[in-house]
């Protein structure tokens, strides 16, 4: 009896039902899982709405509980979606166009543009999420709502929750921990340096006003605080891009100034900052140095006075004197051709031209207080001589801010001698007043010139004393009599 010999195994035939067995388990298993997913998913819970725990200008704090959690071993996907709508007014949109729906999953680091996450607290039945959502715009209304997505089912949404970011505001002031730091640049000008605001207002600061007044510690100064400037050309520190710095010129030499700023952007001015300590401001130098200072007074493009409430307009301005007491002439602006030879005084300062607004002092004698005391700050004040000691004029239009004066001859000048001014004769380089006594002088920070009668007041007179050039109230119109120089037919 023979016996029957076995079919060989064909390997591939056992590899097939092997693939068939593991292709049945497989989805055996994800159909399951399915189930699983589906039955987890019937009973999630509804979302509960978002807590809003702060708002800035730009993110929101929420916080939310859920006492929905898939299992430890459960590797199905879990989060929430965080659907959040926007509007430019107080009413929120509900154009579909305004919302966004961002999924948050704990321990996701990939949405931290949109997300921080914070630390959630675990307790017996319920989890509290706690994030904070960037990328909000200030002064927006908003409403969001939350939903549990687990696998591929999604909860129902929570009740919406309103709020609205925090506004743009003007910048914080300049941190009391850094004061105002100031470099001298050159005699009259300085750098400041101070620590930038620690809060832009959520709108980028644009510029700075700078403040400025003579320190108490000055003799026959204007005391007052004024506004020096509005400053858009500021740049960052290249050592330490936290602090800014700018440049402000057109200050007196020798003198010690303190200084305040406050910055702005496009919504409005931060708070003053506090005061910086006194700086000196020395100088000594060479008269190639001098002649490249100019200090402008009010009316110039770079002038500083009080702000105005109205910026005058090109025509309501008038030009500006040039009093240039080194080369010992006064021209006007537009008529540069037209030059007055003048004389100045032997304490003049000598180490800067200036360019401002000229005024005539009231009373033009200046034999009592000065009447038009706010019309002088920041211009060439015009007064006249008389009994009264010039230096003692000089000191008083200073005091009320004068950036110059021009003293009219009363007519003892028939030229620059020493019948106009005793013991000096220009012509052989001598200043009037040297014999002067010295302590009166030595608080004179401002040119000081005299003009006589003759050739130079007719050329002055083309511009210096012309009403264009030299406002005048109606008050002084109506007494020209008491002036030295009215206008005359040649005009």
């Amino acid at each position: 009896m023979t016996s029957e010999k076995k079919k060989p195994v064909d390997r591939r035939d056992r590899r097939d039902r092997s693939a068939k067995k593991g292709q049945k388990s497989m989805k055996e298993w994800n159909d399951m899982n399915k189930w699983n997913s589906m039955l987890v998913g019937m009973t999630i819970p509804h979302a509960s709405p978002l807590k809003v725990i702060s708002i800035e200008r730009n993110t929101a704090t929420f916080e939310w509980s859920s006492n929905f959690a898939p299992a430890a071993d459960d590797k199905s996907k879990f989060g929430f979606n965080v659907t959040l709508c926007q509007s430019a007014g107080l009413v929120v949109s509900n154009r579909e166009n305004t919302c966004t729906t961002h999924i948050y999953i704990p321990g996701d680091d990939s949405k931290k543009h949109i997300f921080k996450e914070l630390s959630p607290k675990v307790g017996q039945s319920f989890t509290l999420f706690r994030s904070i959502m960037n990328d909000l715009q200030p002064g927006l209304s908003y409403r969001a709502q939350i939903a549990y997505t687990y696998s591929n089912v999604q909860s129902e949404t929570s009740d919406w929750v309103t709020f609205n970011s925090n506004p743009v505001t003007p910048p914080s002031e300049i941190p009391l921990s850094y004061p105002l730091k100031i470099t001298q640049k050159t005699c009259t000008s300085v750098q400041l340096k101070w620590h930038r605001p620690l809060d832009d207002g959520g709108s980028l600061i644009t510029g700075y006003h700078v403040y400025a007044r003579h320190a108490p510690s000055n003799v026959h100064l204007h005391e007052d605080w004024k506004w020096w400037g509005e400053f858009r050309n500021f740049r960052r520190d290249e050592d330490d891009i936290i602090f800014h710095l700018l440049d402000v010129s057109h200050l007196l030499p020798n003198t010690e100034y303190q200084f305040k700023i406050k910055a702005y952007n496009n919504v409005g001015n931060s708070s003053l900052s506090i005061p910086s300590e006194p700086f000196h401001i020395k100088c000594v130098q060479t008269n190639e140095e001098i002649a490249s200072h100019t200090i402008y007074g009010v009316g110039g493009q770079k002038h500083y006075a009080s702000l105005p409430d109205k910026i005058p307009s090109k025509e309501e301005t008038p030009p500006m004197l040039t009093l240039d007491d080194i080369q010992q002439v006064i021209h006007c602006e537009d008529h540069p051709d037209v030059k007055a030879l003048v004389w100045t005084a032997h304490y003049s300062p000598k180490l800067f031209n200036v360019i401002a607004e000229a005024v005539n002092v009231r009373p033009y004698l200046l034999e009592k207080h000065i009447t038009n005391v706010e019309e002088v700050f920041g211009k060439i004040a015009i007064v006249q001589r008389g009994i009264v000691p010039m230096v003692h004029k000089v000191l008083l239009l200073q005091t009320a801010g004068a950036v110059g004066v021009v003293i009219t001859d009363d007519g003892r000048c028939k030229a620059y001698d020493q019948l106009c001014c005793p013991a000096a004769t220009k012509a052989r380089g001598e200043q009037w007043g040297r014999f002067d006594k010295v302590e009166p002088w030595k608080n004179v920070r401002i040119p000081v010139v005299l003009i006589s009668r003759g050739i130079e007041d007719k050329k002055a007179g083309r511009c210096l004393f012309h009403e264009r050039y030299v406002r005048k109230s109606e008050e002084e119109k109506q007494d020209q009599q008491h002036h030295a120089y009215s206008l005359n037919s040649e005009l």
